[in-house]
């Protein structure tokens, strides 16, 4: 329970049961917001879970090094942190390797094995290698405990199934449909992570064009359209001819750097 003797003492005397215990504990901890998980009759939940339970799960995470001087070197403790959010500060080696991984891939999830297996090579081809000298069972252990404490923590999410999104723009970009719609009457929309995520004027402008029907410059056509029309009121006839305006580059800059950052929202689907 993480709590200091005498309130666990406490605890455990005046709570006859699971239930009760969950309501003390939200009293103690001042907690608002309680979850059930329901399940059929007949089946015994496990409570007590370790890391191997991690071997069947895909894992997420978009947690960042703090340090600007990251070090894998086995022992060392570095802190990882999720913005605005909270953090973790693992010293053994693998752990750290697999944050690191993680937080290139985000938002993309990793299955747990093939994450293990890109943590251990990324070990072998630094410098942190040699100080390692446990086994890859031991690894494996070592790794899914401790990942398991980081999702305890919220610093890592785990799920049975990757979602399908894209982690970098395809040449015809499509968002959820729903975000689509949702750009179009508010800045705040629902990403494929089932999270919030708060757009700017171009952002909420350029998502409900991303159907999957356009490339880049059919994206930079409807996007000058856009913008010639709220200038304008309408179109030049000679908008086609004219070279590029400083406006016309601005938003081919904005497009170029919207695009990856609306993959790192989970907003693209894969």
């Amino acid at each position: 329970m993480n709590l200091p003797r005498p309130v666990a003492e406490t605890l455990r005397r005046v709570a006859s049961d699971m239930v009760r215990m969950e309501q003390y504990l939200d009293f103690v901890r001042n907690r608002s917001f309680r979850q059930s998980l329901v399940m059929h009759e007949g089946i015994n939940p496990r409570r007590n879970i370790d890391g191997d339970i991690l071997k069947t799960l895909h894992v997420a995470s978009p947690a960042q090094y703090v340090s600007k001087r990251p070090a894998l070197a086995q022992g060392v403790s570095e802190v990882f942190r999720v913005p605005n959010g909270p953090s973790a500060n693992p010293s053994n080696a693998i752990t750290k390797a697999a944050l690191q991984l993680l937080a290139e891939e985000w938002p993309v999830s990793v299955p747990f094995e093939e994450l293990f297996a890109g943590a251990r090579q990324r070990l072998e081809t630094s410098a942190a290698a040699a100080a390692v000298t446990s086994s890859n069972a031991q690894l494996l252990t070592l790794l899914g405990n401790e990942l398991l404490q980081c999702y305890a923590a919220g610093v890592v999410e785990l799920s049975t199934t990757s979602p399908r999104l894209c982690a970098t723009p395809s040449a015809r970009p499509a968002a959820k449909p729903l975000a689509r719609v949702q750009a179009q009457h508010s800045e705040q929309v629902t990403n494929l992570r089932h999270g919030p995520v708060r757009l700017d004027a171009f952002l909420r402008r350029l998502l409900p064009l991303l159907d999957g029907t356009r490339d880049r410059n059919a994206l930079l056509s409807a996007l000058y359209l856009q913008a010639a029309v709220e200038r304008e009121g309408g179109p030049r006839k000679d908008e086609a001819l004219s070279s590029k305006s400083a406006l016309e580059q601005k938003i081919e800059s904005a497009l170029d750097e919207g695009l990856p950052k609306l993959a790192r929202c989970a907003l693209l689907v894969g």
